[in-house]
């Protein structure tokens, strides 16, 4: 589903068979849209499924054989941007995991609004008289706590936010994940199928000061892998772009930027682009990146990719409170390799041997006893 879309498809499951309603769509405003959960009652009693349905930012939420608008568990999301692409797929999923295997679960409500102010989601929520919810990206951080601070009764998680050191709110956790530890095994595999000792990078002019920490994991876990490797840096002006992300690929595979690479690491979800990978994929060439979709791995020279699992942090955390109503606030949870809040994977076994594998997986556990330091 894309903004803009005519139509919507609601699929309701009735005695395992699938239903699909077309309903067309109400002409889209230039507001922005609002991405909704409604409750969808079947024909078999005690039997529901939830949907999503965009709907015009001014027209009124009427749920289909619902009595209430209120929703308790949400999810914000301020802009259809790539760095909170992946947040906000993971914790969508969450949601609709426990729904299925919880059918007191929820009501649940994504508000997306990408051309509205940061606050706009979030004050949407709580209209919804939300009970919880969570903030899916570092843009979030700061407001958060006068959020928390103004909205006592209200649970809230902040994805992408790191608040050690600080002190903030009882109801606010700040989840915070360690992605160079993945990124690092990532560059070491790299380097250790590499036979001409040449890697690149490819991120973004506008992350570049922020994201030196990527780059700097990868180079180390490159020469790691090989102590001879040389690392090339490129950069693109937007890494939504893919055709620019893929033209600059073409050109570091090709020779034409002064290097010949053989794998590229791409710092962008393959879920917003692809054009980088698929630009190797064409050319026989090799690429790891972040959050490979499982489809695309099956089908691509992908060398390995590293999945920042917010699912995994944030399942115990909603969970306890859908149960019991706990929620141990006040702090940050730190995702690793340890807890699995991120993971590597997507290798390729003709591309990346068994012993390869097994090396990595011994870098993986150095990692989590401390004994290899990630670089600063």
């Amino acid at each position: 589903m894309t903004f803009g879309a005519e139509y919507i498809k609601i699929n309701l499951k009735n005695n395992k068979k699938i239903r699909t309603v077309e309903l067309l769509m109400l002409k889209l405003a230039k507001k922005a849209l609002i991405l909704v959960v409604l409750t969808a009652v079947t024909m078999s009693a005690g039997s529901c499924a939830y949907f999503r349905q965009y709907l015009d930012d001014t027209t009124e939420l009427t749920p289909p054989e619902s009595s209430t608008n209120n929703i308790k568990y949400g999810v914000a999301v301020h802009q259809q941007a790539y760095s909170e692409i992946i947040p906000a797929k993971y914790t969508w999923e969450l949601f609709e995991k426990l729904k299925s295997e919880n059918k007191n679960f929820g009501p649940i409500l994504e508000s997306r609004l990408p051309d509205e102010e940061i606050n706009d989601p979030i004050d949407k929520l709580l209209e919804k008289k939300c009970e919880m919810i969570v903030l899916t990206g570092k843009e979030y951080k700061e407001i958060a706590i006068q959020y928390a601070k103004d909205n006592p009764d209200i649970k809230f998680v902040c994805l992408e936010a790191d608040y050690t050191g600080t002190t903030i709110p009882s109801n606010l956790i700040g989840i915070y994940l360690k992605v160079e530890e993945g990124v690092y095994i990532v560059g070491y595999i790299a380097a250790r199928i590499n036979e001409m000792g040449f890697l690149g990078y490819i991120g973004s002019t506008n992350n570049r000061l922020e994201d030196a920490y990527i780059f700097n994991a990868y180079k180390a876990g490159a020469v790691k892998g090989k102590a001879s490797v040389t690392v090339y840096e490129q950069y693109v002006s937007n890494l939504d772009n893919s055709e620019e992300c893929a033209a600059l690929a073409a050109k570091m595979y090709n020779n034409e930027t002064g290097n010949r690479v053989s794998n590229i690491f791409y710092n962008l979800p393959l879920s917003v682009g692809e054009g980088g990978p698929r630009a190797a994929q064409n050319i026989g060439k090799l690429s790891s990146t972040f959050d490979p979709s499982p489809q695309f791995i099956g089908r691509s020279r992908l060398t390995a990719g590293v999945s920042r699992r917010y699912d995994t942090i944030l399942d115990p955390i909603v969970s306890n409170f859908f149960k019991s109503e706990e929620f141990e606030g006040g702090t940050t949870i730190i995702g690793d390799l340890g807890n699995e809040g991120v993971t590597v994977g997507g290798s390729n076994g003709a591309l990346v041997s068994l012993d390869i594998q097994k090396e990595a997986e011994t870098i993986k556990g150095q990692i989590i006893s401390g004994e290899i330091k990630m670089p600063k």
